[in-house]
C-alpha cells in the first residue's frame, strides 16, 4: 500500500466519527466534479443529492476514481420525473474499498411553481469498516431554488434534523449559489458552504455549440482547480470531469444522463 493510499484510508476511518463522505464531501456525480460542487451550473437528475430543489428529469449512472485510486470507486444511480407540480427522485451512491464502504439511499420531492423550487431529500446512511462497527442513520436536506431572468440562486441545509447516530455527530452544512447567464452560452457562479469552516467557490461555462460544453471552477480556500466537458446526443449527455489536488493525484468522473425532455 502506497502512503498517499494509506492517508486516505485514514482519513475515511476518521470521517467514521465525524462526517459522511458522500453527503458532504466528494461529488457523486461529473457536473458536480467540475464544477466544485455548483449544481446550477451543471444540473443533472444527481443534482439534487447536493441540493434538493435543483434537478432535471431522467435518469443518471456516474463512476468516479477518487485521486486515482483505482481500487477505490464511487458509483450513483438517479432517477428524477414530474407530476403536476411536484418532482420526485429516487438514488443512491455506493463509496467501495477493500477496507470501507458507505451507502447512501436518497428520496427527493420538490414542489415547483413558476420561478420557485423547494425541495427536501429524505436520506438513509450506512458506513462500515473492516474489522469495526457498523453505522445506520437517517438525515433530511431541505432547499430552495429561484429563478429571475438571467440569475438563478439556491441554497440549503444538509442534516437539517441535526441526526446522529449514539455518539457519532452526522455534520449539518449550509450551502448556497448564485449563477447568472451572461449570455446564451456563457454562464458563471459563485457558491459559499458554511461547515465548521467556511468555504467558496467560482465557476463558469461555455457553450461551444449546442453539442458540446465546457466546465471549469476553483475553490478558493483549498487552491483546487477542476474541469470538464458535457456531449449532449438527442437526450443523452455523457459529462466528464476532473479535479486537480494539491498534494494528491487527480480525481475522475464519468456520467452518462439520459433527460425525458
Amino acid at each position: 500500500m502506497n502512503k498517499a493510499r494509506l492517508i486516505i484510508l485514514l482519513l475515511l476511518c476518521f470521517i467514521i466519527h465525524h462526517i459522511v463522505a458522500l453527503d458532504n464531501g466528494f461529488p457523486i456525480y461529473s457536473g458536480g466534479l467540475a464544477s466544485s460542487g455548483l449544481t446550477l451550473l451543471s444540473v443533472s437528475p444527481a443534482s439534487s443529492f447536493h441540493n434538493p430543489a435543483v434537478s432535471s428529469q431522467g435518469f443518471a449512472f456516474s463512476y468516479a476514481v477518487p485521486y486515482e485510486f483505482y481500487d477505490m470507486s464511487i458509483s450513483s444511480l438517479f432517477y428524477q420525473s414530474h407530476y403536476k407540480s411536484f418532482s420526485y427522485g429516487l438514488g443512491t451512491a455506493f463509496l467501495y474499498d477493500d477496507s470501507y464502504q458507505e451507502e447512501t439511499f436518497s428520496l427527493n420531492v420538490q414542489y415547483v411553481q413558476q420561478n420557485v423550487i423547494v425541495g427536501v431529500n429524505g436520506k438513509y446512511l450506512r458506513q462500515e469498516a473492516t474489522d469495526y462497527r457498523t453505522i445506520n442513520a437517517f438525515t433530511a436536506d431541505m432547499g430552495m431554488r429561484l429563478k429571475y431572468e438571467s440569475v438563478q440562486a439556491s441554497w440549503c441545509v444538509r442534516n437539517i434534523t441535526e441526526s446522529r447516530y449514539k455518539e457519532v455527530e452526522m455534520p449539518v452544512s449550509y450551502n448556497a449559489e448564485i449563477a447568472y447567464y451572461v449570455a446564451a452560452n456563457v454562464s458563471v457562479g459563485a457558491g459559499y458552504e458554511k461547515k465548521e469552516e467556511s468555504y467558496y467557490n467560482v465557476g463558469a461555462k461555455l457553450e461551444i455549440n449546442p453539442f458540446i460544453q465546457l466546465v471549469s471552477s476553483y475553490m478558493i480556500d483549498s487552491g483546487q482547480f477542476a474541469c470538464g466537458f458535457q456531449t449532449s446526443i438527442n437526450k443523452y449527455r455523457i459529462d466528464y470531469g476532473v479535479k486537480f489536488h494539491p498534494y494528491l493525484e487527480q480525481s475522475h468522473s464519468l456520467t452518462v444522463n439520459y433527460f425525458f425532455k
